[in-house]
């Protein structure tokens, strides 16, 4: 069966199609962009031979049209028409893909009802009848479209993009004078990036496209005009589509709600906003209502900024410029002491409150231990009205009291001082040398090291100066040199560092030639005995005075690489006189004429140099220096050992200090030289205990050989050193022989023990010496 297509357009639209006058209407209607919103869409007859072309678009008063998308104005459209108007939508096409490749996703629904109609044309409803042009399609077929030509569709959008360039050309303009007037070039840096994205932003405004209000850069507080309504509005969705389009796409989210790095940081504002809070709350408890009313502000300030963070870009957000997190807040105690003894005085009384407070709540642990530092601070009050130096650095602390003013000598104590004549020291007792060997060690303090390295930095640059008025310029320059190297020491001593006085080298003042402890006074020493011969009395007190020069200089270097700098300074004074004396003498030997000079000799102490100020007083260091010719278990050789020492310290005795060294592999007699710092409690503490467990139970060594793959460690001896010998002395050092049980094993564990200073009866660590004093 044939069918004949050829009379289908005459039984649809009439015989006479050139002179029908409706379609033309319609036609004239299609060029010129005269539909009518409420108009169903009529389909256009297509050229022969050129794929579906789309409709073109009518020109919209309200924004620029697009190029190349006018319509002819012609009653009829050619094929050359149609492939010209194909051609243009196809370009428009592809520039609109590089948009959404540059991620411009708020021009995704524009372009998508651009691009719908060229790849996926929609069914077009019923064709009405003739009579009937205008009617709507049926219920079941979804409504169509209003042209997207006509106003209605395009009044909406058309004014927002408008007000948003103005708004961001100026907002441009502000940040760009921010940055020229900024010194601060990451703030610059970030006012530029500013000012690029509100360039940016002003362009796409421009060209007639939405500007999302989440992309729009924060005001600043110099800004004062306010963002237009239209800016803070989300776009505009697109129209409805027919049934066979892609469904609207939902406007976007604001930029902090996915993004990781606006997470961390309204996080970190959270967390520093809680911190303020928590000190306000400390500050209202402590009724310190300035300080309260400071946090609040602050914290006020972070919600601010925590509100803001939904219409801010991450970009424009420098973390390093939050404010930091708050110390925990401490009520500020504004009385400051005038004098000294106020200042413990007051530290005393709050002590004694505090205890009051612990006592009434029932916690007696924290009442004894306030009641204990405000007994240290009333035995410190009492030291400082006697004129003593009091350590501070002694006593228990209290951070929210202002630092003590310095230490005075009191009038009284100074005129007792000054006005009381030197008598002959007396002999000392046991007692008073203990005391005299603790307050030695206990001296020996950051100040004191402060004063000694400015000392010898001057004495220095005195001798500096003299060897440039004698002209020996070299010798001025190496004082000088020396002198400068005291500046990193001093600098060390202010910032509370301990120095090491052993490396400082001995200026010329201190320093006591061979030929000065050479006998210039000719006279023999036996006869001595004899008042009358003056030649024989001149030599023997040049014999004695170079006797103790010598003494006291052997004893300054012992204490200086001890670090004691209290006795150093003493023993150079010692040396000063005797030297003065020796010069004395020697002057009065010389000139014939002159009378023997007065002289008596004083017992006095000469502290024993076995002790470590280095070390507190309630500690024991023990050193496990190394093991020699240790056996290892059958099948083991040498290249195989894996040494390590456990001790074992018995005190206190009912929980013994243990540990373990480092292991030492491939050899037998490794070396170890492993310091460890073991508890023995203050003098005062532990008393005579300590010394009874170390005489009956000895510092317990075992040396293990590391175990392999499924073995355990294999104990191959156990040495024991006796440590009763710290009775009397500081140090002990001992090689214990390795044995299990009774029986030798071979080999040979050493370990060293320091304390501060001798546990038992310390009356051997000094000794008394007649010391010849001259009398001027």
């Amino acid at each position: 069966v044939s069918m004949d297509f050829s009379h289908m357009e005459d039984a649809v639209y009439g015989g006479d199609l050139e002179n029908d006058q409706e379609l033309l209407a319609e036609l004239e209607a299609l060029a010129g962009g005269g539909i009518a919103a409420s108009a169903a869409p009529v389909r256009r007859p297509a050229a022969p031979a050129a794929p579906p072309a789309r409709r073109a678009p009518a020109p919209v008063a309200a924004a620029p049209p697009p190029p190349k998308r006018q319509a002819p104005a012609q009653r009829e459209l050619c094929a050359a028409d149609l492939e010209r108007a194909l051609r243009a939508d196809v370009a428009d096409a592809d520039a609109d893909d590089a948009q959404l490749e540059d991620g411009l996703e708020d021009e995704l629904a524009a372009l998508m009802g651009e691009e719908e109609e060229v790849e996926e044309a929609p069914r077009p409803p019923p064709i009405p009848a003739r009579s009937a042009p205008a009617a709507p399609p049926p219920s079941a077929t979804p409504p169509a479209l209003p042209p997207r030509g006509s106003s209605t569709a395009a009044a909406a959008p058309a004014a927002h993009p408008h007000q948003q360039a103005g708004y961001l050309r100026r907002l441009g303009d502000h940040y760009a004078k921010m940055q020229k007037a900024e010194t601060n070039e990451l703030k610059a840096n970030r006012y530029k990036r500013s000012v690029d994205k509100c360039r940016e932003l002003e362009k796409r405004a421009a060209a007639g496209r939405p500007v999302d209000a989440a992309e729009i850069p924060l005001a600043p507080p110099g800004f004062a005009e306010a963002a237009p309504a239209a800016a803070a509005a989300a776009p505009p969705a697109p129209a409805a589509r027919p049934a066979a389009s892609v469904p609207t796409p939902a406007a976007p989210e604001p930029a902090a709600v996915g993004d990781p790095k606006m997470q961390q940081i309204k996080q970190l504002l959270t967390r520093r906003r809680d911190l303020f809070v928590a000190n306000a709350k400390a500050a209202v408890a402590a009724k310190d209502k300035a300080a309260a009313q400071e946090y609040v502000a602050a914290s006020k300030q972070f919600d601010e900024a925590i509100g803001a963070l939904d219409a801010a870009s991450a970009e424009d957000i420098d973390p390093a410029e939050i404010p930091p997190s708050p110390p925990p807040y401490r009520k500020k105690i504004t009385m400051e002491a005038a004098t000294f003894e106020e200042g413990l005085q007051k530290r005393k009384a709050r002590f004694d409150e505090m205890a009051a407070d612990c006592k009434a709540k029932g916690d007696d642990r924290r009442c004894r231990m306030h009641q204990r530092a405000a007994a240290s601070y009333a035995d410190a009050i009492k030291a400082a009205s006697r004129g003593q130096t009091v350590e501070v650095s002694d006593l228990p602390p209290y951070p929210d009291f202002p630092p003590l003013p310095k230490q005075q000598p009191t009038s009284a104590a100074t005129a007792a001082v000054a006005a009381r004549p030197k008598p002959p020291a007396a002999a000392p007792s046991s007692s008073s040398i203990a005391a005299s060997v603790a307050a030695a060690a206990a001296r020996s303090g950051v100040s004191d090291q402060l004063a000694f390295v400015m000392e010898r930095q001057r004495q220095f640059k005195v001798a500096a100066l003299a060897a440039k008025n004698a002209g020996n310029m070299e010798l001025a320059k190496k004082y000088l040199t020396d002198a400068k190297g005291f500046d990193r020491m001093i600098q060390a001593c202010n910032a509370g560092l301990n120095v090491d006085i052993s490396k400082t080298p001995i200026p010329p003042q201190v320093s006591t030639s061979k030929a000065t402890l050479q006998p210039h006074v000719e006279g023999e020493s036996q006869r001595a005995s004899t008042s009358d011969d003056r030649d024989a009395i001149l030599a023997t007190l040049e014999k004695d005075l170079i006797t103790q020069v010598t003494v006291a200089e052997n004893n300054r270097l012992r204490f200086t690489r001890l670090g004691d700098v209290a006795k150093v300074r003493q023993f150079e004074e010692w040396a000063k006189t005797a030297k003065q004396d020796l010069i004395l003498v020697r002057e009065v030997a010389r000139r014939g004429g002159l009378r023997t000079p007065q002289f008596h000799r004083e017992q006095r102490l000469i502290p024993s140099a076995d002790f470590f100020p280095d070390l507190a007083e309630d500690v024991m260091e023990m050193t496990i220096i190394n093991a020699v010719d240790v056996p290892l278990p059958a099948g083991y050789e040498s290249e195989h050992a894996n040494l390590y020492v456990k001790y074992t310290l018995p005190y206190p005795t009912d929980a013994p200090q243990t540990g373990k060294t480092k292991y030492a592999a491939g050899s037998r007699s490794p070396n170890w030289n492993e310091t460890i710092v073991l508890q023995i409690g203050s003098k005062k503490a532990r008393g005579s205990k300590l010394m009874r467990v170390l005489k009956r139970l000895p510092l317990k060594l075992e040396v293990y050989q590391k175990g392999g793959f499924l073995r355990s460690d294999k104990l191959i001896g156990t040495g024991e050193c006796k440590l009763d010998g710290l009775e009397t002395k500081a140090e002990v050092e001992e090689g214990a022989p390795l044995k299990e049980g009774r029986k030798a094993t071979g080999g040979v564990v050493s370990a060293r023990v320091r304390v501060r200073e001798p546990l038992g009866d310390t009356k051997g660590a000094a000794r008394t010496i007649n010391w010849l004093v001259i009398d001027v």
